[in-house]
Protein backbone atom coordinates (compact mmCIF):
# COMPACT_ATOMS: atom_id res chain seq x y z
CA UNK A 1 0.00 0.00 0.00
CA UNK A 2 1.39 3.86 -0.06
CA UNK A 3 -0.56 7.05 1.59
CA UNK A 4 -1.83 9.05 -1.10
CA UNK A 5 -0.22 12.16 -1.57
CA UNK A 6 -2.36 13.96 -2.44
CA UNK A 7 -5.13 14.31 1.46
CA UNK A 8 -2.09 12.65 3.42
CA UNK A 9 -4.14 10.51 5.90
CA UNK A 10 -3.17 10.28 9.29
CA UNK A 11 -3.87 7.42 12.18
CA UNK A 12 -7.11 8.07 12.64
CA UNK A 13 -9.33 9.28 9.46
CA UNK A 14 -11.71 7.38 7.64
CA UNK A 15 -10.06 5.68 5.11
CA UNK A 16 -10.55 3.89 1.61
CA UNK A 17 -7.92 2.41 -0.85
CA UNK A 18 -8.09 2.27 -4.36
CA UNK A 19 -7.18 -1.18 -5.73
CA UNK A 20 -5.62 -0.70 -9.37
CA UNK A 21 -4.56 -3.89 -11.40
CA UNK A 22 -0.52 -4.34 -10.77
CA UNK A 23 -0.02 -1.68 -8.56
CA UNK A 24 -0.44 -1.03 -4.56
CA UNK A 25 -3.16 -0.18 -2.77
CA UNK A 26 -3.41 3.27 -2.53
CA UNK A 27 -4.75 4.90 0.74
CA UNK A 28 -6.89 7.95 1.14
CA UNK A 29 -9.10 9.99 3.79
CA UNK A 30 -12.51 9.73 2.81
CA UNK A 31 -13.10 13.28 2.26
CA UNK A 32 -9.97 13.28 -0.42
CA UNK A 33 -10.66 15.42 -3.46
CA UNK A 34 -9.14 12.53 -5.62
CA UNK A 35 -12.16 10.22 -4.87
CA UNK A 36 -14.30 11.93 -6.23
CA UNK A 37 -12.82 12.63 -9.78
CA UNK A 38 -14.12 8.88 -10.54
CA UNK A 39 -11.08 7.29 -10.70
CA UNK A 40 -11.36 3.88 -12.23
CA UNK A 41 -10.38 1.69 -9.44
CA UNK A 42 -11.89 -0.98 -7.08
CA UNK A 43 -12.89 0.66 -3.32
CA UNK A 44 -11.73 -1.14 -0.50
CA UNK A 45 -13.09 0.03 3.33
CA UNK A 46 -10.05 0.40 5.31
CA UNK A 47 -9.25 1.02 9.02
CA UNK A 48 -5.87 1.86 10.87
CA UNK A 49 -4.62 -1.07 12.86
CA UNK A 50 -4.48 -0.97 16.34
CA UNK A 51 -0.46 -0.01 16.15
CA UNK A 52 -1.00 2.31 13.10
CA UNK A 53 0.99 5.59 14.64
CA UNK A 54 2.72 8.29 12.79
CA UNK A 55 2.50 10.00 9.85
CA UNK A 56 2.54 13.45 7.48
CA UNK A 57 -0.02 15.88 8.36
CA UNK A 58 -0.11 18.68 5.78
CA UNK A 59 -1.24 22.57 7.32
CA UNK A 60 -1.65 25.97 5.37
CA UNK A 61 -0.84 28.37 7.80
CA UNK A 62 -1.46 31.99 7.16
CA UNK A 63 0.17 34.45 9.76
CA UNK A 64 0.09 37.61 10.61
CA UNK A 65 3.37 39.17 8.65
CA UNK A 66 5.51 40.72 11.33
CA UNK A 67 8.33 40.07 13.06
CA UNK A 68 8.43 36.72 15.89
CA UNK A 69 5.22 35.03 13.96
CA UNK A 70 7.16 32.74 12.55
CA UNK A 71 9.09 31.12 15.36
CA UNK A 72 5.81 31.63 17.37
CA UNK A 73 4.29 29.15 15.01
CA UNK A 74 7.89 27.08 15.31
CA UNK A 75 7.61 27.19 19.40
CA UNK A 76 3.42 25.92 18.89
CA UNK A 77 4.21 22.84 16.70
CA UNK A 78 7.57 22.11 19.94
CA UNK A 79 5.55 22.55 22.41
CA UNK A 80 2.76 19.71 20.97
CA UNK A 81 5.61 17.69 20.04
CA UNK A 82 5.49 17.91 16.35
CA UNK A 83 8.77 17.91 14.38
CA UNK A 84 8.48 19.79 10.93
CA UNK A 85 9.62 17.89 7.95
CA UNK A 86 8.93 20.66 5.25
CA UNK A 87 8.10 24.33 5.46
CA UNK A 88 7.40 26.26 2.32
CA UNK A 89 6.31 30.22 2.57
CA UNK A 90 3.93 30.16 -0.79
CA UNK A 91 2.29 33.47 -0.70
CA UNK A 92 3.22 36.97 0.59
CA UNK A 93 1.06 39.45 0.54
CA UNK A 94 1.07 42.11 3.28
CA UNK A 95 0.15 41.88 5.65
CA UNK A 96 -0.59 38.37 5.52
CA UNK A 97 1.99 35.46 4.61
CA UNK A 98 1.32 31.66 3.96
CA UNK A 99 2.61 29.06 4.81
CA UNK A 100 2.27 25.39 3.38
CA UNK A 101 3.59 22.90 6.21
CA UNK A 102 4.53 19.16 6.88
CA UNK A 103 4.81 17.50 10.24
CA UNK A 104 5.30 14.34 11.62
CA UNK A 105 2.24 13.83 13.56
CA UNK A 106 0.87 10.90 15.55
CA UNK A 107 -2.36 10.59 14.52
CA UNK A 108 -5.51 12.46 13.94
CA UNK A 109 -6.10 13.64 17.52
CA UNK A 110 -2.51 14.97 17.47
CA UNK A 111 -2.80 16.81 14.70
CA UNK A 112 -6.01 18.85 15.74
CA UNK A 113 -4.43 19.95 19.25
CA UNK A 114 -1.62 21.46 16.64
CA UNK A 115 -4.66 22.94 14.77
CA UNK A 116 -6.37 23.89 17.88
CA UNK A 117 -3.35 25.92 19.04
CA UNK A 118 -2.52 27.21 15.89
CA UNK A 119 -5.68 29.04 15.51
CA UNK A 120 -6.01 30.39 19.20
CA UNK A 121 -2.61 31.99 18.76
CA UNK A 122 -2.90 35.66 17.72
CA UNK A 123 0.09 35.29 15.04
CA UNK A 124 -2.35 33.34 13.02
CA UNK A 125 -4.90 34.92 10.78
CA UNK A 126 -6.08 31.34 9.54
CA UNK A 127 -4.69 27.29 9.78
CA UNK A 128 -6.45 24.54 8.14
CA UNK A 129 -5.73 20.82 6.80
CA UNK A 130 -4.61 20.49 3.68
Amino acid sequence: FRLGECCHPVPGDRIVGLRKPDEPVEVHAIDCFRLASGIDADWIDLSWGKRSQGAVGRLRVILYDRPGTLAEMAGLFAQNHANVVALEQTQKDHPFSTYDVELDVQDLAHLTRILSALRASDAVAQAERM
